[in-house]
């Protein structure tokens, strides 16, 4: 046993001026693996950030900060084995235990479970030496609510921090590593045979042989614990996995229930829809207006806006029914460009006595009048026949409307250069006199329109797209006199027609 005091210390001699603390593990067996080794990481982590740790415990080894491992069998497999029984085994003697405390100190976590949750945490150092001098034992303790990774790791950080300061405290505690009381030593029986003047050799090989089998028994307990807490980690895998299952297939089964009473409720909607009752639908119409062009072709030449609503109403039959409702918005304006670069709106009218054989009351060859507008507006009564298209939600509607147009613009007076045959020719009118006070203009308004629509799946949300027509009659207007006879004048009345073709879409809400 001396001999290997004696290579333990030869190993350890470099670097003996240097603060030197070997770091051992939780004594309580009860502590989870994760929970032991955060302890010893954290305490070696505080002692190093102090300067008090040049050499630490690395994998069963006392390994320098470098990484290179200064013990080697036999002593290293002694140190292993003291090390993984926690100073507890009769394999830990006084001569290893002087020879610990030769490294330079000793520091130690302890935890002590108490019930099931919480538990006593203890951090202690002595032996470190200072001045020359062997430093008694400094020690702190903490009571912890739960024993848990976090918890164990930043109180023993705390506890660690400036311990080898601290007054020492009085108790009766070892001069060398404290080491809790065990049991008494086996002993070990003398080789069979042998006298007490055997060969050096023969007692070392027993006592490797002894030594080897308590490794062997420490080793089978720890592959007993390993597997104890393999299982256990299983055990609770296996229950979250089970819990996640069941957890799935509740939320596929609400999701799966949710999407059938959403698509009954679509159906209940639908089938109510087809089979009748009062209803309605309120939204937006808007489309381009198509007139013919000079030179014969169709355009856009602006765009109508309005707002619809009506109230449908049963015919007794399934897919069939009647709207009755009102619209109301305005009408393009089919414009040209005036002489100023600008754009101008204008219908031709007429009057009674445009062609009139009276010279009195005949209009000049080439003289004409305007109606120059600003814009259109109109309300309007409609009604309206759908017809849907078998079980889907899709039919077609033929619809027709009368109401009030109301123009704002002006009447003016033109006199264009006319031809050989006494037609007027076309851009070359000029104002005969000064346009009348814009005014408004009340009309009769009718139109019909005829298309398809279809309802959205999900929402009652109806899109129309068709075919409308507005007709206006523009007449009973009384402006611009002129003479008759014998001093006395009278304002002609005039009248015109205007139409629009609309190609447009409705979107609306059915309610």
């Amino acid at each position: 046993m001396l001999i290997q005091v004696a290579v333990l210390l030869a190993a350890i001699v470099p670097g003996a001026t240097n603060n030197r603390i070997l770091v051992l593990g939780p004594k309580a067996k009860t502590a989870a693996e994760d929970v032991r080794l955060a302890a010893v990481a954290a305490l070696a982590t505080s002692l190093e950030k102090q300067r008090l740790v040049s050499r630490r415990l690395q994998d069963g080894n006392l390994v320098d900060l470098s990484g290179k491992k200064l013990l080697r069998d036999p002593i290293g497999i002694q140190l292993r084995s003291l090390l993984k029984a926690g100073c507890e085994g009769a394999v830990c003697g006084e001569s290893l235990r002087q020879a610990f405390s030769a490294l330079g100190g000793v520091a130690r976590v302890r935890i002590k479970p108490l019930g099931e949750k919480g538990g006593v945490v203890t951090v202690w150092i002595r032996g470190l030496r200072a001045d020359g001098v062997f430093a008694e034992r400094r020690e702190r303790s903490a009571v912890l609510p739960v024993l848990d990774l976090a918890s164990v790791s930043k109180v023993v950080t705390e506890l660690g921090q400036g311990l080898h300061k601290y007054k020492p405290r009085v108790d009766g505690a070892p001069s060398t590593m404290v080491v809790p009381e065990v049991g008494e030593a086996k002993k070990v029986e003398a080789p069979k045979g042998l006298t007490g003047l055997a060969p050096w050799k023969v007692v070392a090989d027993a006592d490797r042989k002894s030594m080897q089998a308590e490794l062997e028994k420490q080793q089978a307990a720890e592959a007993e614990r390993v597997a104890k807490i393999e299982a256990e980690k299983q055990a609770a895998l296996e229950k979250l996995r089970k819990e996640e299952e069941a957890n799935a297939a509740e939320l596929a089964a609400k999701a799966e229930a949710d999407a059938k009473k959403r698509k009954a409720d679509e159906q209940k909607r639908i089938d109510a829809w087809r089979k009748g009752g009062l209803a309605g639908e309120v939204g937006l119409g808007f489309g381009p207006s198509l007139v013919a062009s000079p030179d014969g072709s169709v355009g856009s030449a602006g765009n109508a806006v309005a707002v619809l609503a009506q109230l449908r109403l049963p015919l007794g039959t399934p897919g069939l029914r009647l709207g009755l409702g009102v619209s109301g918005g305005s009408l393009p304006a089919h414009t040209v460009t005036g002489e100023d670069g600008g754009q101008e709106a204008w219908i031709r009218l007429t009057h009674l006595d445009e062609n009139s054989t009276d010279p009195n009351r005949a209009d000049q060859p080439g003289e004409q009048f305007w109606y120059k507008y600003e814009y259109i507006r109109f309300i309007q009564l409609d009604g309206r026949f759908d017809v849907q298209f078998g079980q889907a939600p899709v039919g077609a509607f033929a619809a027709g409307g009368i109401g009030l147009n109301l123009s704002h613009g002006e009447v003016h007076n033109l006199q264009f250069e006319t031809n050989e045959q006494g037609d007027a020719i076309a851009g070359t009118g000029t104002p005969r006199r000064d346009p009348s006070e814009s005014f408004t203009w009340p009309a009769l308004q009718y139109g019909f329109g005829a298309g398809l629509w279809v309802q959205a799946p999900r929402v009652p949300v109806t899109l129309t797209l068709g075919y409308k027509r507005y007709m206006v009659s523009l007449s009973g207007l009384r402006t611009m006199s002129r003479p008759v006879g014998e001093g006395q004048s009278e304002d002609r009345v005039f009248s015109a027609t205007m139409a629009r073709e609309i190609l447009g879409a409705d979107i609306t809400y059915r309610f």
